[in-house]
């Protein structure tokens, strides 16, 4: 934080305010002890009035030399002018610094007459720097007085008060978008921030003027962040308060946009693969901190109490993208060549129209490149280049700083576009078409006010192509040999024309029929090959990580006496060392500063999260979706007595969509744990509670018998349904399905399990942890229940002849006798390091190479309960010296979302394109069954939604 001294005496925009106001209070001054001795002026106002207007008016020379003034008139001039912008008299705002302090009480108006908002002299502006690279930068001083002002808060204080107030301002913003040989990178960043302190003084049984009180109190401001300096202050007899402000935030981003590859997909349609990275970073705070004078002292003084809240946050995130953008501006001019091919074998006669067919080539190649003129114009607006820049960036490698490159671009687009629109249609609506096929083209043309500048900037060219035809075709007319052959082409290209042509209007009508002809030949022609082209390359995967930190505290305490101890807590909590802060919860305040306990609290949430995906348009047939998404969230919490209360969150999804269907999985482990500080007797009560859901569901907008049938079945036969349950389902989609309709419902299904804290506690081995660890037993346990949860679910049928292969390579020295479950604990340990070491038959060395990764979901399996056990047994810091911090905890929810995320992914995510009728995923339904087994929990939940087109849902509950 700035220094109240660094604001007022180090010649930083207030000195020469605060130079103004001490000289008004010195004539103030010495104008009460003249007595009237000054007869040209009848007031004080009027007095100074005059030295604004006129400075060496003999009056006013006069008047300051009986006010033994003389050597400050023409400085206070001087200020008074640039203060009051220039005007001949001061503002009404700096007259009431020049009436009795007394005559002011905003608790009678409920108004503010006593405020006046200082004009600062000495303001900085924003800076502009130039090129690719912007850079603004703004900040500004302020001072604001008050008399008749309030305490702001809920405490006993007393009213009227006199305030002073001194702050700061400061902001800022940069950007930058430039080109680079690959794409384009752009970023932008900025932050803001004011910083206030206010003095309220006791002015009541103040007589004197406005300024003359403010002028008296300025001279001696304490020094806020200096404990002693406060402590005299409030020691004197008029400081009632003072109060600390501070807000700020900040953000940047940064994005880059690679085209790595140009792809030629056939037919004239060109695609480009690209990247894309976005960087985001936040930052918020706020600051508030009052100091109020309390009782006396027991060793002199006054006691000082002070109330602190405070909120900081930050987040972050990062994404990236991979995908394929398909560019049919090319393909326009394909087809239109192919449909000339189609028109050449027609008589000469058309030889004239036949380049109107493609209204924007001509204007661009024969009618005096009028299209690129159009393009110039355009971009000489600079609203309009600026929101097709920002649209463009680097993806389409668009040079936006060369302006030859842009014109090119936005020729080549407004050609491909005037030419799939007709023009001899009405004027409104073939610009509209135009218009329509830019905004596909790129977002910015779809904003209204760039589509009014397109509208304004192209309304003359397909006129002009007309006026052209028309003109053309009266030549043909003219000719009487051309009309012939003009006649005859029309009749061969469309018969309903035939014997029209015999003058110019009728010759027109039948070029007008051709050219729709033709043009509802090409709009269909196009419309079918975009279609095609994007169902063919549409593709896309996606990462994404995220985080956010927010700390909010509040604190109420009493310091009863100066000395080292209260220095220090003075010291954290005037510059918000958080972590100073935090051990007075902890620990308790030092005997001189005394924390209230009802007022004070601190509670801190932080979160994590992690998402993977792709999609897909396949052929075309709709679009696919996978994606996984881990998320972890801890909100930590000590009040004023040192109690800690810790909640713990790990969440993971996994989702495969369809066109029409999708599937989920999703895991969530919730921990509770509150401990209470320790009594006189040194013990501590506390409470845990811990929970975990498990759950798979199914959508679908039109789901076959068999499919609902099938997610039942998997969990049935897996005993983590009831017996019958499938049968049961098949029942109610039976009574659900009208006689005689199609076998599809739009039906949902949701099967659920939900742990009980005792369940939980056995999953988590909690008998077999000696040390904090999982014991060897229980870690067998755990590997045990997962492989018969494979072998259950058909997960993996080859995994004991693979345990086996692995088994006969182990190093000499591994133990006799292994179990599948010890060989699968003891693979790191004993299997050779080098593969060279390992299998050399063929079929062996495939066995290892397949057993790798689901040993690795095996150990997987027993981290996450290991963590689990561990987040539930651990020991909050602010309780315990060395205890976990929030830090700890989100990682380890973070860990235990991704360590969920092995089992709960489909093996085979894709299998969305080719349905889901033959159940669930085998790698899920094995997770499934181990936290039965291992929790001794009965079987899940089962619902079945009936969700119709017309009328309420109904819901069914197949098991519990």
């Amino acid at each position: 934080m700035p220094s109240f001294r660094t604001l007022l005496d180090d010649g930083r925009a207030l000195k020469e305010d605060l130079e103004l106001l001490t000289g008004l209070a010195r004539i103030a001054r010495a104008w009460g002890e003249a007595a009237g001795q000054v007869a040209d002026f009848p007031s004080l106002e009027a007095l100074v009035d005059a030295l604004v207007a006129d400075v060496d008016d003999p009056k006013v020379v006069a008047a300051f030399e009986k006010l033994e003034a003389q050597g400050i008139r023409k400085r206070i001039s001087s200020l008074l002018k640039e203060a009051a912008g220039g005007l001949d008299a001061i503002p009404a705002d700096y007259r009431r610094l020049l009436t009795r302090v007394s005559k002011f009480d905003q608790t009678e108006t409920l108004e503010n007459p006593g405020l006046v908002d200082w004009k600062v002299l000495n303001a900085r502006e924003a800076v502009p720097v130039g090129g690719p690279f912007r850079l603004d930068l703004a900040a500004e001083a302020a001072l604001e007085f008050e008399a008749g002002d309030a305490w702001p808060f809920n405490d006993e204080m007393p009213d009227p008060l006199l305030r002073i107030k001194a702050g700061a301002k400061f902001g800022g913003k940069g950007e930058a978008d430039a080109p680079f040989e690959l794409g384009r990178v752009s970023g932008k960043a900025q932050g803001s921030g004011a910083f206030g302190l206010e003095y309220f003084y006791d002015v009541r049984s103040e007589t004197g003027l406005y300024v003359t009180a403010l002028a008296e109190r300025v001279a001696r401001l304490p020094q806020p962040f200096d404990f002693d300096a406060v402590w005299d202050a409030f020691a004197g007899h008029d400081l009632a308060g003072i109060i600390y402000r501070f807000e700020g935030g900040a953000s940047a981003e940064l994005g880059v946009n690679i085209a790595t590859a140009s792809l030629n997909l056939g037919a004239g349609i060109g695609a480009e693969l690209g990247v894309a990275v976005d960087v985001a970073y936040g930052y918020r705070a706020n600051y508030t901190l009052s100091l109020r004078a309390g009782a006396a002292a027991a060793g002199g003084g006054r006691e000082i109490v002070a109330t602190l809240t405070r909120n900081r946050a930050k987040s972050g995130s990062f994404g990236a993208a991979l995908g394929l953008e398909v560019d049919v501006s090319s393909l326009t001019r394909r087809v239109h060549a192919l449909l000339k091919e189609a028109y050449a074998d027609l008589k000469d006669g058309l030889e004239k129209v036949q380049p109107f067919l493609t209204p924007g080539t001509w204007l661009q190649d024969k009618g005096g490149k009028l299209v690129s003129a159009a393009a110039d114009a355009l971009l000489g607006d600079g609203a309009f280049k600026a929101a097709l820049v920002r649209d463009l960036r680097g993806a389409l490698g668009v040079d936006a700083q060369d302006k030859a490159a842009l014109s090119e671009w936005l020729t080549k687009e407004l050609t491909a576009a005037l030419d799939l629109s007709s023009i001899l249609g009405s004027v409104e609506g073939r610009l509209e078409r135009v218009l329509d096929r830019l905004t596909q083209r790129l977002p910015a043309f779809a904003e209204a006010e760039v589509r009014a500048k397109l509208a304004a900037g192209l309304k003359d060219l397909p006129g002009e192509a007309e006026k052209r035809l028309t003109a053309d075709i009266a030549a043909l007319v003219a000719d009487s040999a051309a009309h012939r052959k003009l006649r005859a082409a029309l009749k061969d290209a469309a018969a309903e024309v035939s014997g029209a042509a015999s003058d110019l209007d009728g010759a027109l009508a039948g070029v007008r029929k051709l050219v729709a002809r033709y043009d509802k030949l090409l709009q269909s022609v196009v419309a079918s090959a975009e279609d095609a082209s994007k169902a063919q390359i549409s593709a896309r995967l996606e990462l994404e990580e995220s985080w956010s930190a927010e700390v909010t505290y509040q604190l109420k305490g009493v310091f009863h006496r100066r000395s080292d101890d209260a220095r220090t807590v003075f010291e954290a909590i005037t510059r918000g060392r958080l972590k100073a802060i935090r051990s007075l919860f902890a620990d308790g305040a030092t005997s001189d500063f005394e924390l209230d306990p009802g007022f004070s609290s601190l509670k801190q949430v932080s979160t994590a999260s992690s998402g993977r995906g792709c999609a897909l348009v396949f052929l075309n047939f709709g679009s696919v979706s996978v994606g996984t998404l881990a998320k972890a969230k801890v909100t930590s919490g000590i009040d004023g007595h040192g109690n800690v209360v810790i909640d713990a969150e790990a969440n993971f999804t996994a989702t495969s969509k369809s066109w029409r269907e999708s599937r989920e999985a999703s895991f969530v482990g919730v921990v509770d744990l509150a401990l209470a500080r320790a009594d006189a007797s040194g013990l501590r009560t506390q409470s845990r509670s811990v929970g975990i859901g498990l759950g798979v569901s199914h959508k679908d907008k039109s789901t076959r018998r068999k499919e609902v049938l099938g997610f039942v079945r998997s969990l049935e036969a897996a005993r983590l349904l009831p017996p019958d349950t499938v049968k049961l389902a098949g029942e109610q989609f039976d009574l659900w399905k009208a006689p005689g309709s199609e076998d599809k419902l739009r039906v949902d299904l949701a099967a659920k399990l939900w742990l009980t804290h005792a369940q939980v506690a056995t999953l988590m081995r909690l008998g077999g942890r000696p040390g904090g660890n999982l014991d060897e037993p229980s870690r067998e346990a755990i590997v045990k229940a997962v492989l018969e949860g494979m072998s259950v679910a058909g997960y993996e049928p080859l995994m004991a002849k693979r345990l086996a292969v692995a088994r006969k390579w182990f190093r000499p020295g591994a133990p006799a006798n292994m179990t599948q479950a010890q060989v699968v604990l003891g693979f790191n340990t004993w299997f050779p390091k080098f593969d060279n070491d390992g299998p050399t038959d063929p079929e062996e060395r495939h066995h290892i190479r397949e057993l790798r990764p689901r040993l690795k979901g095996l150990l997987a399996f027993v981290d996450l309960i290991e963590i689990m056990g561990d987040v539930y047994e651990s020991k909050p810091r602010g309780a315990d010296a060395g205890g976990w911090t929030d830090e700890d905890y989100r990682k380890a929810q973070r860990q235990i979302a991704v360590k969920s995320g092995f089992w709960l992914s489909p093996e085979e995510p894709l299998e969305v394109l080719v349905g889901f009728g033959k159940g669930l995923d085998d790698r899920i339904v094995a997770a499934l069954h181990a936290f039965t087994l291992l929790s001794g929990a009965a079987t899940m939940s089962l619902t079945m939604t009936l969700r119709p087109k017309v009328g309420a849902a109904e819901t069914v509950v197949l098991a519990r």
